[in-house]
């Protein structure tokens, strides 16, 4: 993939956002490998410059969907006990989708003075960007071959994401809550080359093999189906490889760049001639389809 290039978007639904208290903070859950930490910090200063509060929490680099999202849970109690009245929207990546899925449907936090919070009340809408809802067939393959890399990614496989997506497991099952707002993103590379590691390289071609001898649409991003990452109402399609929202990997626009223009989108609200700028310039892109013009989508 060429570096230092606006990124290929197709936008695929016109959407309005539902009106929330403005000004409410990001919580951003990464994904199986816990995060680049670095490029998380830097996140958060970029857009903290814009204005926005971006709350990343590392979640470690091995365990399930429920050990991380019990680590969640305890990091949300801290931030409750100094808060109670704490709410974000939460932006979660990869692996973090099922996360915020499970915490938000099954977690609670019980305060020092006796109060018990649902989860469900702080989270106010959830995005998620290039998340394995159904699982990765990559996950199974390394797994059986490359245990290394796979220790991460407990959980992903499509066999075991089958206990958040089937009501015959009530203990973890988490569908799409309807109580809020939830969009997702979806990633795709084109070839091999466009992967942004040794990894998402060779997980293209085994994903795209795969799923070409099933039957089923092949698109990836080099480690998720395209198709898997469909949760809540898909806004948008980019020809991106699976690490753009973790890390720097040297495209424009930049991951703060695109999650600062669906911040905006989330809050409903007009932003600044030079902020909607640069916003417009985010999102523009000749592979835009299906809609006449980017203020009546994101609703400014």
């Amino acid at each position: 993939m060429k570096r230092g290039v606006i990124l290929s978007f197709v936008l695929l639904a016109s959407a309005s956002a539902q009106a929330f208290e403005t000004g409410l903070p990001i919580c951003f859950l990464p994904g199986a490998g816990g995060g680049n930490v670095d490029s998380m910090v830097k996140f958060r200063d970029t857009l903290k410059k814009r204005g926005i509060d971006y709350v990343p929490f590392e979640l470690g680099k091995v365990g399930t969907v429920i050990e991380r999202a019990a680590k969640l849970q305890s990091f949300l109690t801290d931030v409750l006990e100094k808060n109670p009245d704490f709410r974000c929207h939460v932006f979660a990546y990869s692996m973090g989708g099922p996360v915020a899925r499970y915490t938000y449907h099954h977690l609670s936090v019980t305060l020092k003075k006796g109060e018990k919070i649902p989860l469900r009340n702080v989270i106010v809408s959830i995005s998620t960007f290039s998340s394995p809802h159904r699982g990765t067939p990559l996950a199974e393959w390394l797994k059986r071959y490359s245990p290394k890399y796979a220790a991460g990614m407990d959980d992903l496989a499509e066999a075991d994401m089958r206990k958040y997506n089937d009501p015959a497991f009530p203990e973890t099952y988490s569908p799409e809550p309807k109580e809020i707002p939830v969009y997702s993103y979806q990633t795709f590379i084109k070839s091999r080359e466009e992967g942004d590691d040794f990894l998402a390289k060779i997980g293209f071609q085994l994903i795209t093999t795969m799923h070409n001898n099933r039957g089923q649409d092949p698109m990836n991003d080099g480690v998720v189906p395209t198709a898997s990452m469909a949760f809540g109402q898909v806004l948008g399609r980019l020809n991106a490889s699976h690490g753009f929202f973790s890390y720097e990997i040297g495209l424009r626009p930049t991951a703060p760049d695109f999650f600062e223009a669906h911040w905006h989108f989330l809050n409903g609200a007009r932003p600044s001639n030079a902020t909607m700028a640069r916003i417009e310039r985010t999102l523009s892109s000749p592979m835009i389809t299906q809609v006449e013009s980017l203020r009546a989508v994101f609703g400014f």
